[in-house]
């Protein structure tokens, strides 16, 4: 176990630097990573389609139903437009997020003002909720805002969860000099 730990800190080391690395890929390239995104979620809405197709070809006569069978072929040609028209489904994508921004926000905006009637906090959370909604509206009416937006919220998760990987492995190294002491403490005390 313990040569385990020493063999891999330094590959969970790599892993956290390279999501730093593409974090500020992902802060560089909004629209790229837009379209990523709509590709990908084209890409996944057309297999569903498929499988549920193949799906039904594979069942028994008995089992299949008609009518998923008329849901995955509609599932697979909307996954095809999708991909055929990336720009539509970015700005879809950019609409969709901006519209769940507005949701949030207000919902933020309403409990922090529920909230300051008790506790001077609240403002702070009425504000955040403020700024969220507008910032919703503007994903949803500019563009490049979506984008920016998007990248943004994932740029900043990808960076976070490449420090945290990282934090994770220099604590893995650490423990590989402090283990061996306490095992050698613990085998004496048995003794």
């Amino acid at each position: 176990m313990l040569r385990l730990l020493k063999r891999k800190w330094w590959v969970t080391l790599i892993q956290g630097i390279l999501l730093v690395i593409f974090s500020f890929y992902i802060f560089g390239n909004p629209v790229a990573i837009l379209g990523s995104i709509s590709f990908w979620v084209g890409l996944v809405v057309l297999v569903s389609g498929a499988i549920g197709i193949i799906a039904w070809i594979m069942a028994p006569k008995e089992e299949r139903e008609n009518m998923n069978l008329f849901l995955s072929i509609i599932t697979a040609v909307v996954g095809i437009v999708m991909l055929m028209h990336i720009f539509t489904m970015m700005k879809l994508v950019t609409v969709v997020f901006g519209a769940w921004m507005v949701l949030a926000g207000i919902a933020v905006f309403w409990s922090g003002w529920q909230a300051k009637k008790e506790h001077s906090l609240g403002w702070g959370a009425v504000i955040t909720g403020l700024l969220a909604a507008m910032g919703g509206v503007a994903m949803i009416l500019r563009f490049n805002a979506g984008a920016i937006g998007i990248s943004s919220v994932l740029g900043v998760s990808v960076l976070f969860t490449g420090v945290a990987i990282i934090l994770l492995a220099l604590m893995k190294k650490r423990a590989i000099n402090v283990v061996p002491g306490v095992v050698t403490g613990l085998k004496a005390d048995v003794k």
